[in-house]
This record gives C-alpha cells, sequence and structure tokens, in this order.
C-alpha cells in the first residue's frame, strides 16, 4: 500500500497536530517562503493518513484516538519518522510544488523545479559515468538518486555520481513523471518504495 499526494505550495497554514519533535522542526522555519512549503508537505501528510485510515477497516496502522495524528521524530540524518505508527513516509518541496509519499514500507520521493542551467552545470560531477553515456535526462537521475538517498535515510553521502540509478536494485521500480504548476514551470518528481509497489500520484 503506498500513496502519493502532490499540490501547488499553499499560502501559511496552520500547522497539522503531530506530536513528538515536529512543533520544534516547523519552529525553526524562519524563512516564510520555506515554512510554506513544508507547512503544504507536511499537510499533505496528514491529509494522505486520514484517507488511508478512511479507506481501511477499523483504521489499521492509526494511532489510538479518533483522528490523532501520530508523533514524529528525526532521525540521525535528519530523516523524519513516525514514533507509534507503523507506516513509512518522504516529503519533498521545490518552487511552488510539494509531495507526501506514505507507506507500508521505507520510502523516497523527490520534486525539483527544471532549471536547464542546473543540469547543463551539474551533469558530469552528478551522473554516474553510464548514466551519462546513455543521455539520461538529468532531473529525472536527480530524483531518482534522492529518492533512493531518503529511503535509505543516509542522503547521498556528498557524492551523487556514485549512486546509480541503472542500479538492478533500483533499475524499472521507480515512478518518474513531469510535471507543471498552473504558471506552466516545469518539474521532475520521482518516488520509490522498497519493495515493489504500484504507485500513481494525486494532485490535490
Amino acid at each position: 500500500m503506498s500513496l502519493l499526494l502532490i499540490a501547488e505550495i499553499q499560502g501559511e497554514t496552520a500547522p497539522p497536530e503531530f506530536g513528538g519533535e515536529f512543533a520544534a522542526h516547523i519552529g525553526r522555519k524562519r524563512n516564510p517562503a520555506v515554512r510554506r512549503a513544508s507547512l503544504t508537505a507536511w499537510n499533505l501528510l496528514a491529509e494522505g493518513l486520514r484517507r488511508l485510515w478512511n479507506s481501511r477497516p477499523a483504521r489499521e496502522g492509526a494511532p489510538s484516538g479518533k483522528d490523532t495524528l501520530p508523533a514524529v521524530r528525526f532521525g540521525a540524518h535528519g530523516k523524519p519518522e513516525f514514533v507509534d505508527c507503523p507506516l513509512h513516509f518522504s516529503l519533498s518541496h521545490s518552487g511552488n510544488l510539494a509531495a507526501a509519499l506514505i507507506s507500508d514500507v521505507p520510502c523516497g520521493v523527490d520534486v525539483e523545479r527544471v532549471r536547464p542551467e542546473v543540469a547543463l552545470r551539474l551533469r558530469a560531477r552528478c551522473l554516474s559515468p553510464e548514466e551519462q553515456r546513455r543521455g539520461l535526462d538529468f532531473f529525472e537521475c536527480w530524483t531518482r538518486k534522492e529518492c533512493i538517498g531518503k529511503l535509505n535515510g543516509a542522503g547521498m553521502d556528498g557524492n551523487p555520481a556514485k549512486l546509480d540509478t541503472l542500479d538492478a536494485r533500483w533499475a524499472g521500480r521507480f515512478l518518474s513523471e513531469t510535471l507543471t504548476d498552473s504558471s506552466g514551470q516545469s518539474y521532475a518528481l520521482s518516488a520509490l518504495c522498497k519493495d515493489a509497489a504500484a504507485l500513481r500520484a494525486q494532485r490535490v
């Protein structure tokens, strides 16, 4: 079971009522644009949880208490996770889009605003030799690498070129899409779950 929700960044919204370290995490977001983007992603996560719990018998996987959102903590590398809920999740935002992925298994999602000048500058440094040789799209590869790093919980370890999206462990298991926001700006989005699972992006 996996659910992926995508939405355009909202204006300032009330923080969802996750417990644990969540309030302190949001409180450190001083830049208004970053705070709005982060809150949109976290509110997408809250909406996704409600959708999943409402579709499951006896609210399987939900914490005790009607409509109670679970507590959140942050691991050694900053990866957010639930404290007393068996589900896994991943969040991302860039430009005017945010995404939240929820799954029964470790997962990762990444959305990036497409900027051709960035691809030209970073292609040789960030793509593996085989990814370059095959002429793969920079932003599709980049978002896929971010997904692998998020799924593993350790990021890309400062050397994205060593993280090969063509590796047999990952090849053929990504959901990758090109999206546009209401202004016409293009984005690359990728998502990955540890066990092969059918994924479909839903715009909110």
